[in-house]
């Protein structure tokens, strides 16, 4: 361990016993020997890598077998789904060729009802309409009915006075009543 230790004195410039850079050596410094260790190291390691990856297969090998059978058995399902996927997509395929040919008779279709459905809004109006009238035609009625009456009491009371006029007016305002109802 004292080794690697660093000693104040082996800091100390003015110490020959201590550490010189290598500015301070004029000699050439061989880098193949510099890295020699670590070449060692490495192939050490790589060594050690390869009886691990040899272990590991080696154990994997007994464990593949079962992952390799559900493997097949996913991979079966899959080849299944993918027929049946296929298979729906021709039936797709089809359909929507047939709606195609659909779409025009559908879009007719459309029109039409809504054709039918403004003539319907239009109808009801119209019913609507023609049921105004026949209520205003209705008051008109009572009231001319009211005014017939009228004039024939008004005709009765000047008949008294005056006979040769109620004998004119009298059948007209008789016929008139007639027709109103």
């Amino acid at each position: 361990m004292e080794g690697n230790k660093i000693s104040l004195r082996a800091l100390d410039p003015d110490d020959d016993r201590g550490l010189k850079t290598m500015a301070d050596s004029h000699q050439p410094i061989n880098f193949e020997e510099a890295l020699k260790p670590f070449y060692q190291r490495a192939s050490e390691a790589e060594e050690r890598l390869l009886k691990l990856e040899a272990a590991l297969a080696s154990k994997k090998d007994a464990g593949n077998e079962e992952h390799l059978k559900t493997i097949s058995n996913f991979q079966s399902k899959a080849e299944n789904d993918n027929a049946e996927l296929a298979t729906e997509f021709e039936k797709l395929k089809y359909v929507k060729q047939a709606d195609a040919g659909e779409g025009e008779h559908l879009k007719t279709i459309r029109d039409l009802q809504s054709e039918l459905e403004d003539a319907k809004a239009e109808a009801l109006s119209e019913r609507k309409k023609a049921e105004e009238l026949a209520a205003e035609n209705e008051k008109h009625k009572y009231r001319i009915k009211h005014l017939i009456r009228a004039l024939e009491e008004a005709d009765q009371k000047l008949g008294s006075r005056s006979d040769h006029n109620s004998e004119a007016t009298a059948p007209k305002i008789h016929k008139l009543g007639h027709e109103l109802r």
